[in-house]
């Protein structure tokens, strides 16, 4: 044989014998040398892409990928004229994408990761194109948006949540911060005091003119200084309850022409001073005028200078209206007219913080300017401020977003960039739902978006307002989500009439709106820094739920359950959700619960309907609670509890607790009400988790209505923390609810899923004084009654085994519960594997035993009556070194006490070699590189 034979022979060798040895290895190892491959479906699953845009299917009725308005506009319009867009992929846009635009000469003004789309610029002709492209999924157009412009803190119970001496101390914290998505933010008032960690205009003077971006906090359009205010002011300035509200707008040239500002509240009799000023020309008056008739007014001498004052004594404590008018004509003027007045309110307040703070005062604010000085702005603007907050809101400790801007239809992109916002980065997105009231036709972009809370308005005496946008069925989710307060300048049809919402304006420049033509002019000069401004709108009920959701935050920071992550973002639109009380007759004349006043012209007033288990389309769940909230993080149910509810608008009018239940067990849950007259109240159970979108789900209720006491039974599906909620509906009443919460039927001995032997006695505790009937039965046998002394045995065959249990009680209501048992009653099979009794093994081999057991608890082995030693699978035996006649003891035993004992006969002989030495194959190797140096010498 030839070296280069003899090279390869031995190569060949080395080869075979190398992987006989790891075979002999892997045969003989421990478990630590086996790998077990495992099915994962979670590896195998399809991830969902949630950057990818979500088409409102009404904005493409020919499904062509173009918004049909768009499309329209597109094709009548001149080839050649210049249109701005969004358009959407169904994937991560590539070169691919780029190189089409290229070639149609289309720009790309801004590209979002935060869904798979561009905004781009480009001609009528090119962009009617796009949908050429094989990813392309929508074009829509970059259209506008605006501001939803048109003593909330202790309506909700806010300031009880702040104090420490109530058992919470919840006021925000200085690492997290609100994301204020508006018109910037005033960074000077120095009663909001806010601690503005990031700040960015995205919108400038002007939306549509590019490089006027404000380098420093601004807000000329004050909707967002207001937004940030009500969520997070710390409430600094208020000294001995002197007070300051501004109001401004645009009067008519007709002499004697009158705009009413806000309306406010003294405690008693006092002299209020008017400041008022205005551009230029003319001659101004100014009144007061009370909720009858009018007080006092300067118009004989009023004044042809600005600025002016005049003094008022208001005789009596009660709700007053300030005025602004034109004596003299010399063209529309813009007025701005500050009111001075001593409010009765303490600063600070015995909690510690100022009169006007805000939700969450000790919060930071991050402020993204989307919209431009006149409150308007696009979708590429928004979506900026959703891109950053995509990229960054984490590195800021941003929780939360509030959004008080819509739009008049859907916006695919902007809805689609809420939801990968929420559910990709876990910040909790709250929107304001819209001023369109009953004539809204919808709730539209971004308060579309169903992974948001949407929020609609109250007024004071928490009506529903005449402006809050309601929901149509037409939509593909219900909304708005909750209301909360928002102001209302009703002059009528309302329990609260022409009350706003106050909270900072700010100093950069005063809003100018003309009431005759509702046009919004250029802000004008600020006349009066540090004052106050009453507004009214969804808006300021957005940054009121904000603030809450924040609070939230802070609790489960303290519990250590918050985390970044869609979970958790669901989680609080739940808790959120459930601490809600219907809106109804709070102290009020309006039986029907909203205003009547038509503000929005359709001659149909907000009726919203008592929905006791479920949302509506007008308020959602309800009117917000701060304190519920809160309770639904750190507060528990033991099974018994008194309840305070009442119908007082500062009253606590819901209350929720945490509730630990067992999925093999019935529940009998009752609600008992202490108080002169009838409460209409309710008693709810709320699954531990939400739906997909945040929303609660509802396991069980006590919802008869005016009852002197309610129950129910009901199961859970499976074990965990679930919410019990106690709300007030109807009846301006204050009384008490006795909550209990007890078991009908619940599981003993042995503990629900164990494994046992057939015919095992299962020990049922049973209360039937609260129901009507319990019957049981296996699987699916014959129904059989159960009663207090019943026990039941578990059948035989070994299997799964199903006892279900059915209860009714005396309202009719049904519940059943599983209790899910495993029989065995077969021993364990203990088996040789290729060997058989009375073999002849070698010396320090191993042995390896098959053991036949679904339901195997251990494994024990012992040689020649010594003491037996655990054995772990693969269940592999060394045999003794020392060589003759030697026996193993095997014992075997399943979950279910069956227990089998074997014995294996050997004659053991001396090893002449150990197969399983993996040492061996390392030699072996050793022996083939040196035999090759030898031949390659030779060949030398």
């Amino acid at each position: 044989m030839s070296s280069r034979n003899k090279l390869i022979f031995l190569v060949i060798i080395s080869i075979l014998l190398s992987s006989l040895s790891l075979i002999a290895i892997s045969e003989s190892s421990s478990n630590e040398n086996i790998i077990n491959i495992v099915s994962n479906d979670s590896i195998f699953s399809e991830k969902v892409d949630h950057n990818i845009v979500k088409i409102d299917s009404s904005q493409d009725l020919d499904e062509n990928s173009f918004q049909d308005s768009f499309e329209r506009t597109l094709r009548e319009s001149s080839p050649s004229n210049s249109f701005e867009a969004i358009v959407s992929f169904s994937k991560p846009t590539s070169s691919v994408e780029l190189s089409f635009l290229e070639m149609w000469d289309i720009d790309v003004l801004s590209e979002y990761s935060v869904i798979h789309s561009f905004h781009i610029k480009g001609s009528a002709h090119s962009i009617l194109q796009l949908n050429q492209l094989q990813n392309t999924i929508f074009i829509e157009e970059n259209s506008v948006g605006e501001a939803l412009l048109f003593s909330s803190i202790q309506q909700s119970g806010v300031r009880k949540v702040w104090q420490d001496s109530l058992g919470y101390g919840y006021t925000g914290d200085s690492s997290t911060a609100i994301a204020i998505l508006d018109t910037g933010v005033d960074d000077s008032h120095s009663d909001s005091n806010f601690n503005i960690v990031y700040w960015q205009d995205f919108a400038g003077v002007d939306y549509g003119t590019p490089g006027d971006e404000y380098i420093t906090p601004s807000d000329k359009a004050e909707h967002g200084t207001h937004c940030a205010s009500i969520a997070a002011s710390q409430g600094a300035v208020i000294n001995d309850g002197i007070f300051k509200i501004q109001d401004s707008g645009f009067l008519p040239t007709t002499d004697g022409n009158a705009w009413f500002g806000s309306w406010f509240y003294v405690d008693g009799p006092q002299t209020v001073t008017l400041n008022y000023a205005w551009e230029s020309g003319g001659t101004a008056y100014v009144g007061i005028y009370n909720e009858t008739q009018w007080i006092l007014d300067n118009y004989a001498s009023a004044s042809g200078s600005s600025p002016a004052t005049f003094q008022v004594s208001l005789p009596r404590a009660g709700w007053y209206c300030p005025m602004w008018g034109n004596k003299a004509s010399a063209g529309n003027n813009y007025y701005s007219g500050e009111l001075v007045y001593d409010s009765g309110w303490t600063n600070p307040y015995s909690d510690g913080r100022g009169a006007f703070a805000g939700v969450a005062p000790d919060s930071n604010i991050v402020a993204l300017k989307v919209l431009d000085d006149m409150g308007f702005g696009s979708v590429a603007g928004l979506l900026d401020g959703i891109q950053w907050l995509y990229d960054n809101g984490q590195d800021y400790g941003v929780t939360v977003a509030s959004m008080s801007v819509g739009w008049g239809s859907v916006v695919s992109a902007i809805d689609s960039a809420i939801t990968s916002l929420v559910r990709n980065k876990g910040i909790v997105c709250v929107v304001a739902a819209g001023n369109g009231g009953t004539a809204s036709g919808g709730i539209f972009s971004p308060a579309s978006s169903p992974d948001c809370i949407t929020v609609g308005a109250v007024n004071k005496a928490s009506e529903i307002t005449y402006y809050s946008s309601i929901g149509s069925v037409s939509d593909s989710y219900m909304r708005p989500d909750v209301v909360a307060p928002g102001g209302s300048f009703a002059s009528s049809g309302s329990s609260a009439a022409a009350q706003p919402i106050f909270a900072a304006d700010s100093s950069d420049g005063d809003e100018a709106y003309n009431d005759n033509t509702d046009v919004k002019h250029s802000p004008g000069t600020d006349y009066f820094v540090n004052n106050f401004r009453g507004l009214q709108g969804t808006s300021m009920a957005c940054p009121f739920v904000a603030g809450i959701a924040q609070l939230v935050v802070d609790a489960m920071m303290q519990a250590g359950t918050w985390e970044y992550s869609w979970n958790t973002a669901k989680k609080i639109k739940q808790i959120i959700c459930m601490g809600t009380s219907e809106v109804g007759n709070i102290e009020g004349s309006i039986s029907t619960g909203g205003e009547t006043f038509d503000g929005d012209g359709d001659a149909t007033p907000q009726i919203p309907t008592v929905d006791r288990t479920e949302k509506d389309y007008t308020e959602g769940w309800g009117l917000v609670s701060a304190e519920a909230a809160i309770q639904a993080v750190t507060e528990f149910f033991n099974g018994m509890e008194v309840f305070s509810l009442s119908g007082r608008v500062n009253g606590s009018h819901v209350a929720v607790r945490q509730v630990d239940l067992i999925s093999g067990e019935i529940y009998y849950l009752r609600g008992e009400y202490v108080i002169d007259f009838f409460v209409d109240a309710d008693v709810l159970l709320f699954d531990k988790d939400p739906d997909q979108y945040g929303d609660p789900v509802l396991i069980a209720n006590c919802s008869l209505g005016v009852v002197t006491n309610d129950s129910t039974i009901f199961a859970v599906p499976e074990d965990g923390y679930y919410y019990l909620v106690v709300k007030w509906v109807d009846g301006n009443y204050t009384g008490q609810c006795n909550v209990t919460l007890s078991t009908v039927v619940g599981a003993e001995d042995p503990p629900v899923g164990s494994i046992r032997n057939g015919g095992t006695e299962i020990d049922l505790l049973v209360f039937s004084n609260n129901v009507v009937s319990i019957s049981y039965y296996w699987d699916s046998s014959v129904p059989m009654p159960l009663t207090s002394s019943t026990v039941v045995n578990l059948p035989s065959g070994d299997g799964i085994h199903d006892l279900i249990i059915n209860a009714q009680d005396y309202f009719g209501k049904v519940a059943q519960a599983t209790f899910r048992y495993i029989t065995d009653d077969t021993n364990p099979v203990i088996e040789l594997i290729g060997l058989t009794n009375n073999s002849v093994v070698p010396a320090g081999e191993y042995f390896q035993l098959n053991i036949i057991e679904t339901n195997l608890d251990s494994v024990y082995y012992s040689w020649d009556g010594d003491m037996f030693s655990l054995i772990e699978t693969p269940y592999n035996i060394s045999v003794l070194d020392e060589t003759g006649a030697h026996y193993v003891g095997v014992k075997a035993r399943d979950k279910a006490g069956n227990e089998r004992l074997v014995r294996f006969d050997f004659d053991v002989t001396k090893s002449t070699s150990k197969s399983g030495d993996p040492l061996l194959p390392i030699a072996l190797t050793l022996i083939t590189i040196f035999g090759l140096a030898i031949i390659n010498k030779k060949r030398k």
